[in-house]
């Protein structure tokens, strides 16, 4: 408000001068006052002066100094003075603005401690407390406490007691009656938030509606943290971040950890972690562990872990383990898309994808790009590393199976049959691949498969098997359904024909075990380059129309197709059955018989030779040992004293010393060798 006062009002009118005269004028005043020229008084009435606009005021020429006017314009009176016209005004604030002030000077206040309010429609807008240092502006804003700056509608208006508050904002932090050294910029940022300490809430309803106390607690972004429950020390940034959280310690970026209820916790991505109890977990990516998360696990990237991230597990990757066991790891995009068992490793892009169903024994080791990937009814204690490795038919199942390589331990993804591997080793590109649309079997089990197939695809144990070893590139590549075989060395092979081989070896590059048509072959053995052996209990060792096999026993160096080599004191050979030496040879034994001459010379022994077919003794050899390492032969005349004969009846050798001549054999032993025809 301007208040306008006259100084000095004079009127050259009504003069009586005369040259002598000094005398003051008084109107309605007798006795004018000595220092006035003019004294006028009134009750009812007043002193007007010109009065014109600002610019007929402007247009006054050569102005006196002391010049006093009223503007109609301004409704103000005016002077003229030190060249210039002037309002005539006081210190007060001019409801038009003031002119002429000097910073630190001038100023709107107080200078008596007392608060300053200032108001609009007589409602306080604006209030500032020295004492308190409270700064209050808006209708309803701040109520008391000490320390506060409340900007906005209802800013703080319940803030009664706590200290060190700000709000800023529409209704922010209206209801905190007690809170101490917290922040709150927004609409309705910590509207309902009465009691705690150390918060900031920044953004529309941030930390709006917080169910009891909270500190430590920073939330920015609209409604982050606006329902948040009881807790301390997290940190919550994004829209909707961390809204409904109930737990402590924990770190939400964007709109993560929405509803989640544990504590310790780093969730970070649009719909991360929006359900679910984590504790000391890590989770990171868009939609990553959406649904729900145990506690520490570590969830990284867009959607892994997204339906269940397991106890203590680790999922890294796009897509990535949908649903996880405790203690799981996943790596790579899509990895155990579908989820993947207690344990388990999974790692590689699109790696154990396809999977229903994760219930075998123990964990798996999954390990390569697209590995065991496939719609597979169980699977379980399988160490599966190299592209494909482990790869199947939508009825794959597998258990306690390794394989190492490129298509190891995989089967044809067209395979419509139910293929069951169990406790298998298959080591090699395509080791242990099963071939075709209807290869299959109930049971693959036990095997040993080493070596690479990458030549031609193989159709080993497409019908099942147990307890085979193949080692080398290609080795078994055939053999389709048959129990406890071995196939050593490239392309060594046991070729089965719609039949069941077993217990067969077949050692050597392109040895094989071959087989009829519908016909078993069992216990048969190949050696050697090229060796076939086609029937069952047979062993064959070498390819007489490749080369000349030369086998040597107890020998360094064989020089025949069969070399023997021992000690005097131990057993070269020894051949229980016949043996054949040559095409057309009879198959013969050997019988040994021994005994001792008769004391007298003309008297026989006999000797059983028990066989049963005395035409089948192709030969006899009798020798009678008449001195230590000395023998003669029957017949012997060359000295006298010496001749002894003998000769064959069906049931024994009948030995006797010539009469007259075999003095010296008398009593001695005999020895006798019988060869004869099986």
């Amino acid at each position: 408000m301007r208040f306008n006062h006259v100084g000095a009002l004079l009127i050259a009118v009504l003069c009586y001068s005369t040259a002598a005269s000094q005398n003051n004028i008084g109107i309605n005043n007798s006795t004018p006052d000595a220092s006035a020229i003019l004294d006028i008084e009134s009750t009812d009435r007043g002193v007007l002066i010109p009065r014109m606009t600002t610019v007929q005021r402007q247009a006054i020429s050569s102005p006196a100094e002391g010049l006093l006017v009223f503007d109609l314009t301004t409704s103000s009176f005016w002077y003229y003075g030190g060249g210039i016209w002037r309002p005539l005004e006081g210190t007060e604030w001019s409801l038009t603005g003031n002119a002429g002030t000097v910073d630190g000077t001038n100023f709107i206040g107080t200078t008596d401690g007392v608060p300053l309010t200032l108001k609009a429609n007589n409602l306080r807008q604006g209030y500032l407390n020295p004492f308190y240092n409270n700064i209050f502006f808006g209708t309803e804003a701040g109520a008391g406490g000490s320390g506060g700056v409340y900007l906005g509608y209802q800013a703080g208006k319940l803030h009664a007691a706590g200290d060190n508050t700000i709000a800023i904002g529409y209704q922010a932090g209206a209801n905190n009656n007690t809170g101490t050294d917290c922040i709150f910029i927004g609409l309705e940022a910590g509207l309902n938030y009465t009691v705690g300490h150390n918060n900031i809430a920044i953004g529309s309803h941030a930390l709006r509606d917080p169910d009891a106390s909270h500190t430590y607690v920073i939330a920015i972004g609209n409604e982050a943290g606006g329902q948040l429950m009881g807790s301390t020390s997290n940190v919550l940034i994004g829209n909707f971040s961390g809204h409904s959280l109930n737990g402590d310690h924990n770190i939400c970026l964007g709109r993560a950890g929405e509803n989640i209820n544990g504590s310790y916790n780093v969730a970070i991505g649009s719909s991360c972690a929006t359900n679910g109890a984590p504790e000391f977990s890590v989770l990171i990516g868009r939609q990553a562990a959406q649904l729900n998360s145990g506690p520490k696990a570590v969830a990284i990237g867009y959607q892994a872990g997204q339906q269940n991230a397991g106890i203590e597990s680790v999922i890294i990757g796009s897509q990535a383990c949908n649903s996880s066991g405790q203690g799981t790891i996943a790596i790579g995009a899509l990895a155990a898309k579908n989820g993947a068992g207690d344990g388990d490793i999974v790692m590689g892009y699109n790696s154990f994808s396809d999977n229903l169903l994760f219930s075998g024994s123990f964990p798996n080791v999954i390990i390569g790009t697209e590995a065991a990937v496939g719609t597979n009814l169980q699977f379980g204690g399988n160490v599966y590393m190299g592209f494909r490795s482990g790869s199947g038919s939508p009825y794959h199942t597998n258990d306690e199976n390794i394989a190492l390589g490129a298509y190891a331990g995989a089967s044809d993804p067209s395979n419509v049959l139910f293929i069951t591997r169990t406790k298998n080793i298959m080591i090699g590109s395509y080791a242990g691949y099963t071939l075709g649309t209807n290869s299959g079997a109930s049971n693959s089990t036990e095997n040993i498969i080493i070596g690479n197939y990458t030549t031609t695809p193989s159709t080993l144990l497409e019908d099942g098997g147990y307890g085979n070893i193949m080692l080398g590139e290609g080795a078994g590549r055939d053999l389709k359904l048959g129990d406890f075989n071995i196939a050593i060395g490239a392309g060594a092979n046991i070729v089965t024909n719609n039949n069941d081989n077993d217990n067969c070896i077949a050692i050597g590059n392109g040895a094989s075990i071959t087989s009829p048509a519908n016909i078993d072959v069992d216990n048969a053995v190949a050696i050697g380059k090229l060796a076939v052996c086609s029937e069952s209990n047979s062993m064959i060792i070498g390819n007489p129309l490749q080369y000349t096999m030369q086998v040597g026993i107890n020998v360094s160096d064989a020089d025949y197709e069969l070399e023997v080599g021992g000690t005097t004191s131990t057993t070269s050979m020894r051949v229980e059955d016949g043996t054949q030496l040559g095409q057309d040879a009879p198959v013969i034994r050997m019988k040994k018989l021994t005994g001792t001459i008769a004391a007298t010379q003309g008297t026989s022994i006999s000797l059983s030779h028990g066989i049963t077919d005395q035409s089948k003794i192709l030969a006899v050899d009798v020798h009678v040992e008449y001195a230590a390492n000395y023998s003669v032969p029957n017949g012997y005349t060359l000295n006298n004293g010496f001749e002894f004969d003998y000769y064959i009846t069906p049931t024994a050798i009948v030995i006797w010393p010539v009469n007259g001549n075999s003095i010296n054999l008398l009593n001695d032993p005999v020895r006798v060798l019988i060869t004869y025809e099986l």
